[in-house]
């Protein structure tokens, strides 16, 4: 293999892209990897405008001490966050690197759940490999349906010498691994992000969004999937289980739990526990019994760090967009409003992969922006 090829910082890019949903630590040794070729430089190239946001984030988290209630788990959430500091450093001129990074990455995530499909169907268990169970061995599917729509959203709209056929055939079986994952908000985010983003409505893509609907229903109806819970009733902490109501309940508690102190938060560390003695209070079996987290990123961030953090990153947030007015597409929109959604239901940043993600869609995203600005 050609030196000059494993040397380029572009190649561990997309390597790093194409193992994020299949090993986050393998992923986080290729971003560490990418840190010390970029310190053997002697002229590093340093992030740009909106790229300093996940920066911002990681030092008003470590600011965090000097107001939150008590330093306990500071210093392990200063190394799980570090993504947010290193990424837009490393990833300063990956535009192209990520977007053919992620394209595979959907390739391979839809290899993986077919070939299980498959063995599930010639074993006669294939309705056990619905909802999570399609999923096993991998990360949650709420990810994976993330990392699947991000990659079919990048082979349509951005430039790229794949066929229309190999870009139907992934649009294809993409479409039903997320439907039998059986995510409903990440099925709503891809269908946001698709209206957003412009996609052009022909028999085709009706037809393919009513398999899409089809498919869903019937994964749920024999599937292993959770309800949406006692969502048309008043909704009761001692039943709750399904999809909806229970992140109901987990919102309620968690606000319950900011009450007390709004501005400074509760801590990193005692978060959970306290959480747990609120969903005690409630006579919340489900959650006691799972140890279920808020299930929302921006009540998380209060409840850990306080309106204080929340107001710092929001006032840091403003004065870069200000400062750098970004000039974004539909495509930019589109999975900025996705990933969005998603941290309206998950605690996308509390996990490895969600990070990861999130922080190299931030800054692929405005690096378009960037590029878009540059032409102009």
């Amino acid at each position: 293999m050609d030196s000059k090829f494993l040397k380029s910082p572009s190649t561990w890019v997309s390597l790093w892209a194409m193992l994020l949903p299949f090993w986050s630590t393998g992923s986080t040794a290729i971003m560490l990897l990418l840190l010390l070729m970029l310190l053997s430089k002697k002229d590093p190239a340093l992030p740009r405008g909106m790229a300093w946001f996940p920066v911002l984030a990681f030092a008003v988290i470590a600011l965090s001490v000097w107001w939150m209630p008590t330093s306990d788990g500071w210093a392990e959430l200063l190394v799980q966050k570090s993504p947010l500091l290193l990424m837009p450093i490393v990833l300063v001129g990956q535009k192209d690197a990520l977007a053919r990074g992620f394209r595979w990455s959907a390739v391979l995530v839809v290899l993986y759940l077919m070939a299980h499909l498959t063995w599930g169907l010639a074993f006669g268990q294939w309705i056990d490999l619905t909802y999570r169970g399609l999923s096993e061995g991998l990360h949650q599917h709420v990810y994976l349906s993330l990392v699947l729509a991000l990659g079919l959203l990048l082979t349509w709209k951005m430039p790229n010498d794949w066929t229309p056929r190999m870009k139907w055939a992934l649009t294809v079986t993409a479409t039903l691994c997320i439907a039998l994952m059986g995510s409903r908000i990440a099925m709503l985010a891809m269908l946001c992000g698709c209206l957003v983003a412009g996609l052009t409505w022909n028999r085709k893509t009706l037809g393919l969004l009513i398999a899409a609907l089809l498919l869903f229903a019937l994964a749920q109806s024999t599937g292993q999937l959770r309800g949406m819970g006692h969502v048309f009733t008043t909704v009761k902490p001692h039943w709750a289980t399904g999809s909806v109501d229970t992140r109901l309940v987990q919102a309620d508690a968690t606000w319950q739990l900011i009450k007390p102190s709004p501005w400074t938060g509760v801590g990193v560390a005692p978060l959970q526990p306290m959480l747990e003695n609120v969903y005690q209070t409630m006579d919340y079996r489900f959650g006691l019994k799972n140890h279920l987290n808020s299930h929302n990123q921006l009540l998380h961030l209060i409840a850990s760090h306080g309106f204080i953090g929340l107001l710092l990153m929001l006032i840091g947030l403003t004065a870069l967009w200000w400062r750098h007015r970004p000039v974004l597409d539909r495509v930019g929109w589109a999975i900025l409003l996705a990933f969005a959604l998603v941290m309206m239901t998950e605690n996308l940043l509390e996990r490895s992969l969600g990070l990861q993600l999130w922080v190299a869609v931030w800054v692929y995203v405005f690096a378009r922006s960037s590029a878009m600005q540059t032409k102009t």
